[in-house]
């Protein structure tokens, strides 16, 4: 049996992104959306590194500027309100629920790109600026992972279905979007991490808050980097006593 999805756009607010009327529209806005952002993002991998010493910060702006606009759109993709949406999709089954993993997918790649491209952009020639603005993406991105890292999924598909139980039926983990950002995650700690000892002693109190919340996260890897953070912070704050 099918699940019948609300609104698309129920509990959204109207600047919160385009308004679907039907399911077939949100797919395919999505899809339309994912195939550009794949395109975009592998000749960039391929190419920026390459050019990046001919690149004016202007260029380097609006590549980032891009990149994060994907990101935004995926988001509202797999914002809260759409949530049900994207169980209808899973238990109704067919060719959607492929969209929904190379969206999950692709997400993960392009914010990937961009924490790679900005730290790279830190490292060697940062405008004015640019530091503040990398990290409140970083704690942008650490927060709303977060979120969807304590979301209930078991209780959130007993409620889509009615309070109805279906053994054998879990949410796949690949369907997740804590686990396609989870390797983002790392990407921004290893980043932070990799700050000299000046700028990360400026910083880290500013996201111990985050941090600490991310020591209980389930993801193995993330908090193997939060322990590695802490350790630093630690050595950083021992040589200076």
């Amino acid at each position: 049996r099918g699940v019948t999805p609300p609104h698309p756009t129920e509990g959204l607010p109207h600047s919160s992104g385009p308004v679907f009327h039907t399911q077939a529209q949100l797919i395919a806005h999505t899809l339309s959306n994912q195939v550009r952002q794949q395109l975009m993002v592998e000749f960039l991998d391929e190419m920026v590194f390459k050019c990046f010493g001919s690149l004016s910060v202007a260029n380097l702006d609006t590549l980032l500027a891009a990149l994060h606009s994907f990101h935004t759109a995926a988001v509202h993709f797999h914002s809260a309100p759409l949530f049900r949406w994207r169980l209808s999709i899973w238990l109704n089954g067919g060719p959607d629920v492929m969209v929904l993993t190379q969206v999950l997918s692709q997400q993960s790649k392009t914010l990937l790109l961009y924490f790679k491209l900005a730290f790279h952009i830190l490292e060697t020639r940062p405008p004015q600026g640019f530091l503040e603005t990398l990290l409140s993406r970083c704690v942008e991105v650490l927060t709303h992972f977060l979120e969807v890292d304590s979301v209930d999924t078991a209780r959130e598909v007993e409620a889509a279905l009615g309070g109805e139980q279906r053994p054998g039926r879990h949410f796949p983990e690949n369907l997740l979007e804590a686990h396609g950002l989870a390797p983002v995650v790392v990407k921004v700690l290893t980043g932070l991490c990799s700050f000299d000892k000046p700028r990360f002693m400026a910083h880290a109190p500013a996201l111990h808050p985050l941090l600490s919340d991310l020591v209980m996260c389930d993801n193995r890897f993330v908090r193997a980097e939060v322990r590695r953070f802490f350790e630093l912070w630690g050595q950083y704050v021992s040589e200076t006593a």
